[in-house]
């Protein structure tokens, strides 16, 4: 991997992780990004296990709302406003862009 992502001029270089990488150290350097599937699957099971656990034991919700992140912390962890704003400089570009072909085609 470090010698096909040495000539190549790329900002980030993601990857999924193989099967054949037994110990994770070997990524370090050869990608910016390795997302191992297998492993997310595996702690998204073992949460909802855990939480659908806590909710059938019990009527109060203060104890799954433990389990939970809050929506602005999620949010911002997974820079949502940052995205959200890309995407309306997006959409107004693009609005602008229509009104003009529009303007330009129908006088």
């Amino acid at each position: 991997m470090r010698e096909l992502r040495r000539p190549l001029p790329i900002g980030r270089f993601v990857t999924i992780n193989l099967p054949s990488v037994r110990n994770r150290s070997e990524w370090n350097g050869a990608a910016d990004l390795v997302i191992d599937y297998g492993y997310c699957l595996q702690a998204v099971a073992k949460s909802v296990v855990i939480a659908l656990a806590e909710f059938r034991s019990s009527d109060e919700v203060d104890r799954t709302d433990a389990l939970i992140e809050n929506a602005a912390t999620f949010e911002a962890r997974l820079g949502y406003a940052e995205f959200t704003e890309q995407a309306l400089r997006y959409a107004a570009m693009h609005t602008d862009s229509a009104v003009d072909l529009e303007q330009a085609l129908h006088g």
